[in-house]
């Protein structure tokens, strides 16, 4: 197994138990100021009117996300898909199309390592979702990590099924490790692009659905994009990516971070309107805990 997975896996569990681990705050949407939640009774499913947990819609998406990352471990490990390097080969720059032939550079480690930390400030931009209040965390947080692993597994497939060479190996600035663990050959598409268009998205798409008239809305989704725009112009500017890796990374992270909560949107308007909002609800109240059902 390639090291760089396991790299990508680590951030993939970052982001994952990203919300666990943050302060609970609140929103006030009249004065657009953020105060301590200090509730005594909490519903950890939400009020399932703007967002709502369904067994199938998560289902589908959750073994969606596993077969994808599966089926690219597998493939990993069980084949030889993958190309070997051969020491001494030369990659012809005229094999390029002129498309992605416009902007392609050496390998830089410090470049890299910026995007790195714009990857995981950008995935750390999500925790702006839990202003909506302790009510909303699960839901935002089985959404987020369903969105986390359906980008993951996606971008994981089409890098084990893909053989492209990266940038970096046309150019006398190369990747030794890159070389090393198989990642040379890479390229296609980039992940650190599409984990972080999908956090932008999710991120955007949540917080406007929450809080429509707040005046947050647009220096979070500002905020966001910048963020995940930025990762991606490193990682081609580092000789990691070409232009079209990038292109089709960002429309992948952004199908998967507006899709996954949209899906949980759907029937929701009805249900309301005919007074058929059913769910189930965990609530913690101060002497114990209590589960009810609405119908």
């Amino acid at each position: 197994m390639k090291e760089v997975n396991n790299k990508l896996s680590r951030k993939l569990v970052f982001s994952i138990i990203l919300l666990a681990i943050l302060p609970f705050f609140s929103i006030n949407n009249k004065k657009g100021q953020f105060m301590f939640e200090s509730e005594n009774k909490a519903s950890f499913l939400g009020s399932g009117t703007v967002f709502k947990l369904n067994p199938i819609t998560d289902g589908i998406l959750a073994g969606s996300s596993l077969t994808l990352i599966g089926t690219s471990l597998i493939l990993n490990k069980c084949t030889n898909i993958k190309t070997p390097y051969i020491w001494g080969q030369y990659m012809d720059i005229n094999s390029v199309n002129s498309f992605d032939s416009l902007l392609m550079f050496g390998y830089s480690s410090k470049l890299n390592t910026v995007a790195n930390i714009f990857e995981v400030t950008s995935l750390l931009s999500a925790s702006i979702l839990l202003t909506t209040g302790l009510n909303e965390w699960f839901t935002i947080g089985t959404m987020y990590a369903e969105t986390m692993l359906l980008a993951y597994g996606s971008k994981e497939l089409a890098k084990a099924v893909v053989n492209r060479p990266r940038p970096y190996m046309y150019s006398y600035n190369v990747s030794i490790d890159g070389i090393m663990n198989g990642d040379w050959n890479c390229s296609f598409f980039s992940g650190h692009t599409t984990m972080a268009f999908a956090s932008a998205a999710f991120t955007s798409f949540v917080f406007c659905k929450y809080n429509p008239d707040s005046f947050w809305k647009i220096p979070v989704i500002a905020c966001s994009y910048a963020l995940a725009i930025t990762t991606a112009s490193l990682r081609i500017a580092g000789g990691c990516h070409y232009l079209s890796d990038v292109l089709v990374a960002i429309v992948a992270g952004s199908i998967t971070g507006f899709g996954v909560p949209l899906l949980h949107t759907i029937g929701l308007n009805s249900d309301i309107a005919l007074g058929r909002n059913k769910s189930m609800k965990f609530d913690v109240i101060p002497n114990g805990a209590l589960v009810s059902f609405k119908f």
